[in-house]
């Protein structure tokens, strides 16, 4: 599975605190190995359904799109990422 971060995902994780980067490396494990994983809260965003949203923790968030052999990261951060995405 190849794993592909935006430039945008770049700079949006060198902003967020190491304990959050931490948990997010741990949520993009299990997607590359099994997106059905339930620890990932995956779930289609309703406005953009290309787009996937990977549930970090209570006030973080990952968005992604998914194909057959890659996954592209293109935002993390706070429930304000959503609202830009939606």
């Amino acid at each position: 599975m190849q794993i592909i971060r935006l430039n945008q995902f770049k700079r949006m994780w060198k902003k967020l605190p190491v304990d959050v980067q931490e948990r997010a490396a741990k949520a993009i494990r299990p997607l590359a190995a099994d997106r059905s994983h339930p620890s990932l809260g995956l779930k289609r965003l309703q406005r953009l359904p290309q787009y996937w949203e990977v549930r970090i923790d209570r006030n973080h968030h990952l968005i992604c799109q998914l194909g057959n052999e890659v996954i592209v990261l293109m935002a993390v951060g706070s429930h304000k990422i959503l609202d830009r995405m939606n």
